[in-house]
């Protein structure tokens, strides 16, 4: 199970497509991944492993040298409705996390 260790989630990674990098084949860009992180549904286990996911996907793109895109930016999915990965808030211009934007930095 992937919330037993980091050394665990890294070897998965690697089976999946980390053999890649290892083998200088080819770059490797991982595109819109994102979290609710802590305090967003009832559902305390699943927030604890989504946070421990994003920490160990993080590590590993940190140790690796991985370009990425965070989903979302946008504060709203629609008007009035917020989009609780986004970065931003509803005004487009608070930070909805500022816990994320360090752990992303």
């Amino acid at each position: 199970h992937w919330m037993t260790s980091y050394s665990w989630f890294q070897s998965k990674l690697d089976q999946r497509w980390g053999y890649i990098l290892h083998a200088n084949e080819a770059p490797i860009w991982l595109g819109e991944f994102g979290t609710n992180g802590y305090w967003t549904t009832a559902d305390w286990w699943m927030e604890v492993g989504e946070v421990l996911w994003l920490r160990h996907l993080l590590r590993y793109m940190s140790e690796h040298d991985l370009g990425y895109a965070y989903w979302a930016l946008n504060g709203d999915k629609k008007l009035g409705e917020d989009e609780t990965f986004g970065l931003l808030k509803q005004d487009y211009v608070s930070i909805r996390h500022p816990w994320l934007m360090k752990l992303l930095s």
